[in-house]
């Protein structure tokens, strides 16, 4: 069974916005979760992440198949002024990384959280 680790994570989007991305997670920030694969394409992680604007911004997370038994992240974008690798990245990465990838890529679970 698969996880995101935080090492993963800050070796994605840098460490302070990993610090930043979790403390968004851990405070409720991330609305909602939906990770998807579908035949041909990357495995996926989608979700919204409240920052402070006033609607949740739009983050999406690609991500690489796993190899020696840690799952990988390619990139991330977010609907933010940052636009890529951002805090919000970090948020949705660390709130998803709390379930087991593989399965959930395996099967297009949608996880919505409280919020």
């Amino acid at each position: 069974m698969q996880t995101i680790d935080v090492q993963t994570i800050a070796n994605t989007v840098g460490a302070a916005a990993c610090a930043k991305g979790m403390e968004y997670a851990r405070s409720g920030a991330v609305t909602s979760i939906t990770m998807s694969h579908r035949p041909g394409q990357q495995p996926r992680i989608v979700g919204k992440v409240q920052g402070g604007a006033r609607h949740p911004y739009t983050v999406i997370v690609t991500a690489i198949p796993a190899r020696g038994g840690a799952a990988g992240l390619e990139f991330g974008v977010c609907s933010c002024p940052v636009r890529n690798n951002c805090k919000h990245v970090a948020a949705l990465m660390y709130a998803a990384g709390r379930e087991p990838v593989e399965e959930a890529l395996a099967g297009g679970v949608g996880v919505g959280l409280g919020g």
